[in-house]
């Protein structure tokens, strides 16, 4: 068997007519090579010395394959299109929130324009919020907007209405298909001020975590009814209100792989009682490194150490959008200190570290 990436999921799903750009939506398709024993379905060149690498740090072969015959789609795979669009979609998320009172009274599901200036003028206390589309993913497409400049918007489609909370922590839930949804993992999302995801942390204990699973029993239920082809995943966060610290239980539901299942996958992989980060950062902010051994050499004494084990993996070719990492480290606080550090090192003109990886403060 072999694998496709399929990170198009959403567009497979929602828009299957529109043209695919192959080469964006296999941004990560690096990623099968690393965690799956099958063969990644491609017809990229990899570099040597980056297949070398990964050979050496999987301790395994790093199999690839042209032929797509027999492929299924890693990222997610759809053969009951009807229930996947539904459990996918941001409109059902918004329902299963409301019914099972999981969401706040300022959250609406918008589908004109009337309904959507008048609450924003219902909920005078919100000065900024966001719109998202019911079909979007990783906060691409979401617009933040002051109520004093409402946007234009187009409403060929209901859209999602906040407030633009003040979010302290962002938590994903995901409960695995393999074990019937019974077992569950949560990772701390590092997501940008757009509320774009960059990044997850795990450790052994978030007690956030355990807070947000007793209150979405009876919803994970409903939902494990529908008998899903993937696992389930829910965002959720916490924010300050009034001097109040509140919680949104479910923000957004995902039947498919997630960069949280990454995170989690890579900690499994590599570690279970050290705090584990993935880290995903643009190559337009990073130097360019000529070859994979230029990178090693410049991250050093921080590169992961087997036998410790602590440091940083480097997970991406060089030829992607993004280069994504992989941190060990023993707690919080010394992982902030090697992010600090590798970025110094990384950035171009030594750029100040974006506020979302400012994990520790």
């Amino acid at each position: 068997m072999s694998f496709l990436p399929g990170f198009n999921f959403e567009q497979r799903l929602f828009y299957p007519h529109q043209t695919v750009n192959h080469q964006i939506s296999d941004e990560f398709d690096y990623l099968v090579l690393l965690l799956e024993r099958e063969a990644l379905a491609s017809d990229r060149v990899f570099d040597h010395d980056y297949l070398d690498y990964l050979k050496k740090i999987k301790e395994d072969e790093v199999v690839i394959t042209t032929s797509k015959e027999g492929s299924r789609f890693w990222w997610g795979e759809v053969s009951d299109v009807e229930l996947s669009q539904k459990l996918n979609s941001k409109i059902f998320s918004h329902q299963v929130a409301k019914n099972f009172d999981l969401i706040p009274d300022s959250c609406r599901l918008i589908e004109n324009a009337f309904d959507f200036k008048n609450h924003i003028q219902q909920f005078q206390e919100y000065s900024r919020w966001v719109v998202k589309s019911p079909y979007s993913f990783s906060g691409l497409g979401n617009k933040v907007f002051d109520r004093t400049h409402l946007p234009q918007l187009e409403w060929n489609e209901p859209v999602l209405l906040e407030p633009w909370f003040n979010r302290t922590l962002d938590i994903g839930l995901t409960y695995l298909k393999q074990n019937r949804f019974q077992d569950h993992f949560g990772v701390q999302n590092l997501n940008d001020l757009q509320g774009r995801f960059k990044g997850a942390l795990i450790q052994p204990f978030l007690p956030e975590v355990e807070e947000l699973h007793l209150k979405l029993k009876p919803a994970l239920q409903y939902l494990s009814s529908f008998a899903p082809e993937n696992n389930i995943q829910i965002d959720a966060f916490y924010y300050l209100e009034e001097g109040q610290r509140k919680v949104y239980p479910l923000v957004e539901i995902n039947c498919r792989k997630t960069m949280g299942w990454v995170t989690w996958s890579l900690w499994k992989k590599f570690t279970t009682q050290n705090v584990g980060v993935f880290l995903m950062w643009p190559m337009s902010a990073l130097k360019k490194c000529d070859s994979w051994k230029s990178l090693e050499n410049i991250i050093g004494e921080q590169m992961w150490n087997k036998d410790e084990p602590k440091g940083f993996i480097p997970l991406s070719p060089l030829d992607r959008k993004f280069m994504t990492f992989f941190l060990v480290e023993s707690n919080i606080k010394q992982a902030q200190n090697q992010i600090v550090e590798l970025w110094k090192k990384l950035s171009k003109k030594e750029s100040p570290l974006p506020l979302e990886f400012m994990i520790y403060f």
